[in-house]
């Protein structure tokens, strides 16, 4: 299965109360019991169909092509391939996002318009976040030379990490049991372990104000940007150090993540090769930046045409060759598990 570049966020078993045990308030279970039966783990947003994610992903698509445009033709060829590498990265990046938010709302049982609802909040807190990172990592590149080494370790920690994990074919489907953001929601708020629609608090009948897991699953998808942003913003300063063109760059890719997500969250394990993909392009741009730091600068032109291809043979490879034997023997068992158990947590799907 695809697997995150980043550490995800794990959940403790002292804080499963916060996690909905596929339970309901009393209306939301009427309303279940007359609505056709969804079996299975949490699905996409149903707010969005398949045509309109497809819409507004090729229209931000073409929407980043034509602000490139417009910086080629206002500021020069260099910085326009700048900023569509950094698009690139970014949204290749992004996967790893796509499948922690799926696992985040699969175990929260989450969907439909509470999907979209934590979404929205996650992408505009994203944004935020980036803008402060990139500002902070541009200074510190002005200032101290010596912190393009850092970068570059950091991204060529992150590929190694990705292409082991790849080549042993180790499953890092995490079990979200164990998180820390779990622990402090429980010391911060008062939790229920019940769903209540889009709420991220209900009042109880004695009147406390009580989290609903929905708070708990926003908490999870912020920190996992957090730990995406580790590597992800030193990817796009590898490729430029013009602040509004990172910014922008990680924006565009950014704000596609929501129709992307109901594109891909059922496809996001189809993408076998796109991971080491994505790893031999962080091992590229942090080689680039140890290049630069030594005096050997690669040109952006040549740093986006290697990017591409990179991520667009990973997208051929995945779709033409068959996947990796470790891979395809992980993914077998757990359908065999799931065979001789039963369909896990049924109640929990179905909530």
């Amino acid at each position: 299965a695809l697997a995150p570049s980043r550490p995800v966020p794990s959940l403790s078993a002292s804080a499963r109360r916060a996690r909905p045990q596929a339970r309901l308030s009393a209306a939301e279970e009427q309303e279940a019991a007359t609505a056709p039966q969804l079996v299975g783990p949490a699905q996409p947003s149903e707010a969005m169909s398949y045509r309109d994610a497809l819409m507004q992903t090729a229209l931000i698509a073409l929407g980043a092509l034509l602000f490139g445009a417009g910086i080629w033709h206002f500021s020069g060829a260099d910085l326009a391939f700048q900023f569509y590498a950094g698009y690139v990265v970014e949204e290749s990046l992004s996967v790893d996002n796509l499948f922690v938010f799926k696992l985040i709302f699969d175990y929260f049982c989450v969907r439909g318009e509470a999907q979209a609802k934590v979404l929205r909040y996650g992408i505009w807190a994203a944004a935020v976040f980036r803008l402060a990172m990139i500002s902070l990592g541009v200074e510190a590149l002005d200032h101290f030379q010596p912190v393009l080494l850092v970068f570059a370790a950091i991204l060529m920690a992150s590929a190694a990490s990705i292409i082991g994990e790849f080549v042993s074919g180790e499953s890092m489907e995490h079990d979200l049991t164990g998180n820390p953001v779990i622990r402090l929601c429980n010391r911060l708020f008062a939790t229920t372990p019940e769903l209540h629609g889009e709420s991220f608090f209900v009042t109880a009948a004695d009147g406390a104000r009580l989290a609903t897991p929905l708070l708990v699953a926003l908490a999870c998808v912020e920190v996992s940007d957090v730990v995406f942003a580790v590597d992800s913003v030193p990817a796009v300063l590898g490729v430029t150090k013009d602040p509004f063109v990172a910014f922008t760059s990680n924006m565009f890719a950014i704000m596609g993540l929501r129709a992307l997500y109901r594109i891909l969250a059922n496809l996001v394990n189809d993408f076998c090769y796109l991971q080491p993909a994505v790893a031999l392009v962080l091992g590229f741009v942090g080689a680039k930046m140890v290049g630069a730091y030594f005096g050997h600068d690669v040109s952006t032109a040549t740093s986006l045409t290697v990017i591409v291809f990179t991520i667009l043979g990973g997208i051929g490879l995945s779709a033409f060759a068959p996947p990796p034997p470790a891979l395809d023997t992980a993914e077998a068992a757990p359908e065999d598990d799931a065979r001789g158990a039963g369909p896990r947590g049924q109640g929990s799907g179905d909530s």
